[in-house]
């Protein structure tokens, strides 16, 4: 199956992405627990071929796709707002 997507989707999916990424990842303390780095890393190789260097960059040193200053920046506030909006929704949830 092929999914043919234009910049403006690109843009939108690396952004959810990293938003996903995030919410399951970063409160692991182990990289090596990390989920969905494959499908995080595959989707990110394609910055390139979309003209997403403002979102996006790779590091030669880990090998890796990264999300820019900038994305981080822009992303943070949606989980911020989501994080500030929701913050009683969770207290003793199971």
């Amino acid at each position: 199956m092929m999914i043919e997507l234009n910049r403006k989707q690109f843009r939108q999916l690396a952004k959810l992405v990293y938003i996903g990424e995030w919410v399951v990842n970063s409160h692991r303390t182990k990289e090596e627990d990390y989920e969905f780095t494959d499908i995080e890393q595959y989707i990110y190789s394609f910055f390139k071929d979309f003209k997403c260097e403002d979102l996006l960059e790779y590091d030669e040193e880990h090998n890796m796709f990264f999300p820019t200053p900038e994305l981080d920046s822009k992303m943070m506030k949606y989980i911020e707002e989501f994080l500030e909006t929701n913050k009683g929704d969770f207290i003793g949830y199971n």
